[in-house]
């Protein structure tokens, strides 16, 4: 039975036609309403079955995908909510690869381990990391994202 950690990213676009990008980045990373690392950063066809967990914590961060039963997404014109949770930790492989591709959207992914007081948050703007930091505080203590 994993630790699991909670997750909450914002997709958020402030500029003209910032609800085609947040659209298009829905589209390209989405399945079915649920959060899909594979769309975006497959498991290669030639791993192993009984390799694939390592492979997927190799190129995503984490082993599992997102479940549909651990997956709430809203949108709301240029901002995009998205609460999942993973296994272990943040998806942080599959966030330097995706994210960048983005250059027109603002990412904020807020995370905090099942075990843990402190919150921590990844910022994207431009396409680059801004800001990667902990906040000693509980997730739910804090002031929502947006």
């Amino acid at each position: 039975m994993p630790n699991y950690t909670f997750n909450e990213l914002r997709v958020i676009c402030e500029k003209k036609g910032g609800e085609k990008e947040i659209n298009k980045f829905y589209n390209e990373n989405f399945t079915k309403s649920v959060l899909d690392f594979s769309k975006q950063v497959p498991v290669s066809s030639s791993v192993n079955p009984m390799d694939i967990n390592e492979e997927q914590n190799r190129i995503w961060g984490v082993k599992w995908n997102v479940s549909e039963d651990n997956c709430d997404v809203k949108k709301d014109g240029k901002i995009l909510k998205v609460d999942f949770c993973t296994a272990w930790r943040e998806p942080n492989k599959w966030i330097e690869t995706v994210f960048p591709r983005y250059d027109k959207l603002r990412f904020v992914l807020r995370y905090q381990h099942e075990c843990s007081h402190l919150c921590e948050y990844i910022y994207y703007k431009n396409g680059e990391c801004q800001d990667y930091n902990v906040i000693h505080k509980d997730i739910k203590s804090i002031r929502p994202l947006f």
